[in-house]
């Protein structure tokens, strides 16, 4: 992965939204007393769009986002002569351009990076792994990684619930980003991004807006502490388990059997495209395409 910042500041985005109100698909008349689960929401409502598309371009307008595109997609109930009849609305909107200085039209199926949407997926395909008996919850980071500073005691699970003690430093430390802006063409391998994580040298905190200790944040299995890290972590898992690039594992696995002919984890030496637009979490004036920083 091209210096994990790639992935982590992204700002053209595709927002994937699914809300669930109860609506079973069975054939059973239901007694009078169960005719309709009601929603809060009038589905039917003419202004309901428009609604919607006010809430999404203040999203992106408070986030500072230059193109998106949303789905909403919601089964639910109503009364149809007196019975319970199971629906579905259905909602696909896109705003903003694609590029700041083509400025095209960000549409509906414009491709974008969807940064920690790739979490779930790596998630899957552990679980995938684990059912398939080539490792299990309980195997730990030292069995991949030996040299990590207390690997013996963090585990799948742990990294998998951000419970692995590991610091977060993608989107977090500023020496880490002046680190990635100063070598725009190098792809830091999992295993370089955790020494990042134990380097002799202090957290420029954005969060804290101060130095602080590069150390473990609590102990494995302890409390949650978001961690990008951890996820390219059971990447690297991935990969040792598999004999495969994680690419392609995710391609085999997971979006070639699902259809997603569109959707693709970039790979070493990859182009960088789409582009992706940050301020660097407020530290630039005004959002600016990052591959002016690399």
């Amino acid at each position: 992965m091209k210096s994990l910042i790639f992935n982590r500041l992204v700002i053209i985005l595709v927002a994937l939204l699914f809300v669930f109100i109860g609506c079973d698909s069975s054939d059973n008349t239901p007694d009078s007393s169960d005719l309709i689960v009601k929603s809060p929401i009038d589905f039917n409502d003419p202004q309901l769009q428009v609604r919607l598309e006010q809430a999404f371009q203040e999203w992106m307008n408070e986030l500072g986002i230059v193109g998106a595109a949303v789905k909403i997609f919601s089964p639910y109930r109503n009364a149809v002569n007196g019975l319970a009849a199971c629906y579905a609305f259905e909602w696909t909107h896109s705003s903003g351009v694609d590029d700041t200085e083509r400025q095209n039209p960000f549409l509906t199926d414009t491709r974008a990076r969807i940064a920690s949407n790739t979490k779930p997926v790596t998630a899957t395909v552990l679980f995938q792994l684990v059912e398939e008996g080539r490792l299990t919850l309980d195997t730990r980071l030292s069995d991949f990684v030996p040299d990590y500073p207390n690997g013996e005691a963090i585990t799948v699970e742990h990294l998998l619930r951000h419970r692995s003690s590991i610091p977060s430093i993608a989107m977090d430390d500023i020496t880490f980003f002046q680190h990635a802006m100063a070598n725009p063409e190098t792809w830091l391998t999992p295993e370089e991004m955790l020494a990042w994580t134990y380097v002799d040298e202090p957290i420029n905190s954005i969060e804290q807006g101060k130095l602080i200790p590069r150390e473990p944040v609590t102990f494995p299995g302890g409390d949650y502490k978001y961690c990008h890290v951890g996820y390219n972590t059971l990447g690297l898992i991935i990969e040792k388990v598999t004999g495969k690039p994680l690419s392609e594992v995710l391609a085999e696995r997971i979006f070639q059997p699902l259809g997603m002919n569109a959707t693709e984890l970039p790979g070493m030496g990859a182009p960088f495209e789409p582009i992706v637009y940050t301020n660097l979490r407020g530290m630039l004036p005004a959002v600016a395409p990052f591959s002016e920083f690399g």
